[in-house]
């Protein structure tokens, strides 16, 4: 990309929102200054694909700052979670994805947040397609005693839409719906990560009828989950 394609791009970016004070490190350049992050990302060799995710990011990030009232970034993150969170970020080009990595990212930079270390996170999310997070966040978010309604997991065949209606006296899986190849395929990648469990009476390593969520898939979607300042 040429040099006065970078200056347009950076120069659309400048108004998107006043910069953030009093902040120190990496991230704070990549909140206050597109034009030297756009530099950055450019002397680096990386795509033009990758500025212009980062483009389409920044307004998502400002506008959950606002939202939870974050007026100053953290002044101290890892070396290694920033490099990590910045190349994920620009990686990334799905809206849905680009919400919940705004929304981590607001958390990570929050100084009023707990420093965890969110190194785990980040090498998780960026792992995962808009499909899988859609089921992770529908089992992870169901209605208070769903679970026990269906005996201590949750149907496949619907997702990541709906739940369906289960004969309260049993009939066997077979009654089930099936779910389609590439829901299948999303929750055996979940199962692989840890984030869900196969919570199926009987298992032949082909159709899973029911999963349950585990402490890291839990964790994951909470970490995303905006965390707001008191005002």
């Amino acid at each position: 990309m040429d040099n006065e394609t970078v200056q347009a791009i950076a120069k659309a970016t400048e108004s998107i929102a006043p910069s953030i004070n009093g902040a120190t490190g990496t991230i704070k350049k990549f909140v206050d200054s597109p034009l030297e992050e756009i530099g950055g990302l450019v002397a680096d060799s990386l795509r033009r694909k990758r500025i212009l995710n980062w483009v389409k990011f920044q307004p998502k990030l400002k506008k959950y700052m606002v939202e939870a009232g974050v007026t100053e970034v953290r002044a101290t993150i890892p070396s290694r979670v920033e490099y990590d969170l910045i190349e994920a970020i620009t990686r990334e080009d799905d809206d849905e994805l680009q919400n919940l990595w705004a929304q981590l990212t607001t958390n990570i930079i929050n100084p009023n947040t707990p420093i965890d270390d969110y190194g785990w996170q980040i090498a998780l999310l960026k792992q995962l397609s808009p499909l899988e997070i859609s089921i992770l966040k529908k089992i992870v978010f169901a209605p208070k005693g769903m679970k026990e309604k269906y005996g201590g997991g949750f149907p496949t065949g619907l997702l990541p839409e709906d739940f369906p209606e289960v004969d309260p006296n049993g009939g066997g899986e077979e009654k089930l719906p099936k779910a389609p190849k590439n829901v299948e395929l999303a929750i055996w990648h979940l199962i692989g990560l840890g984030c869900v469990v196969d919570a199926s009476a009987f298992n032949d390593g082909d159709q899973i009828f029911w999963i349950n969520t585990t402490k890291l898939g839990r964790e994951l979607i909470e970490s995303c989950e905006l965390r707001y300042n008191s005002r």
